[in-house]
């Protein structure tokens, strides 16, 4: 596939909304990151509950030709798709049952994970924590991590401007945390203030490392 082929489905329609098309890093490109880790059943879903109507496989994106997906697809839907005339295209219809979309805490700042989404990641500066509360009320969300740092750092959270915590972490020691953070309606913004600066590890590594965040996992109702 080429980088921007999924855009032809614009070209054709001027009514018809699709999900690609999301700058890298923001919130559309993070749901969308995340929707692709799960199961072809969560995905179809939690596509139906955000209000698609229809799936679109483009084949040349699959080594096999998206056969697997597609018979996946046939067996979770108990329908056959519609096959464009060049064969590259195959369209699978949904039945959309709501708006609902539930994002995923956003990473800015943060470099790529290393290993699974979750298991560990390096941070630079100014680096933040964006998290939507979809939600018309306030709702409490519990997390937990390890923070990390090559060099002895203070470190502050902030959550919405308001101090969570504040600690020094020690360079080859885990510094794990625990929070129920309180999220508002519409944007809310994990801060990390450190006023160290960051490093660079040295060898072929050129990144600007302020510290790291691993194990970090999020629970939808605490108890």
């Amino acid at each position: 596939m080429s980088g921007y082929e999924q855009v032809y489905g614009y070209l054709h329609s001027k009514n018809i909304h699709w999900s690609y098309g999301a700058v890298r890093g923001r919130e559309a490109d993070a749901w969308m990151s995340d929707l692709s880790r799960k199961s072809i059943g969560v995905q179809v879903t939690t596509l139906e509950e955000a209000g698609f109507s229809g799936l679109v496989i483009n084949r040349n994106g699959y080594a096999d030709n998206a056969q697997e997906i597609e018979k996946s697809l046939m067996e979770l839907l108990h329908i056959t798709p519609i096959i464009s005339d060049n064969k590259q295209l195959a369209f699978f219809k949904l039945t959309p049952r709501g708006h609902t979309i539930i994002m995923p805490p956003v990473f800015n700042g943060f470099y790529e994970w290393e290993g699974e989404p979750g298991a560990f990641r390096w941070a630079g500066d100014n680096a933040n924590i964006l998290w939507i509360n979809n939600e018309a009320k306030t709702k409490e969300q519990k997390i937990s991590f390890e923070m990390g740092s090559l060099a002895p750092r203070s470190m502050s959270i902030r959550v919405n401007g308001k101090e969570l915590e504040s600690f020094t972490i020690t360079p080859g020691v885990p510094s794990p945390h625990n929070y129920t953070v309180t999220l508002v309606p519409g944007r809310n913004t994990i801060e990390f203030v450190t006023p160290e600066p960051s490093v660079k590890p040295g060898g072929l590594d050129t990144r600007n490392l302020s510290f790291s965040i691993a194990k970090f996992y999020k629970v939808e109702k605490p108890e």
